[in-house]
């Protein structure tokens, strides 16, 4: 093999050890508590787009104004429903 390869090859695996470092001292830095923020941000939003499936849902389920409202008082109130 060719020094000069070699030598290239030792030079990358030196630049990608550097980047991994960094990488990794990243994310010993990083707050806990933003990844708790964000994971709660995330639910937030899930539950508010699987309110509005529900309500999506029902509408499409029920035409009559009346009855959809009723109907979907009730299924709101029902946390593991899924249409």
């Amino acid at each position: 093999m060719d020094v000069n390869k070699i030598h290239d090859e030792l030079n990358e695996k030196t630049s990608e050890i550097r980047r991994l470092q960094m990488e990794l001292s990243r994310w010993e830095d990083a707050d806990p508590n933003d990844s708790v923020k964000n994971l709660k941000r995330v639910i937030a939003t899930l539950e508010k787009e699987n309110d509005n499936l529900k309500v999506s849902f029902i509408s499409k389920c029920y035409p009559c104004k009346q009855c959809a409202m009723y109907v979907t008082e009730f299924i709101m109130l029902l946390p593991c429903w899924v249409p």
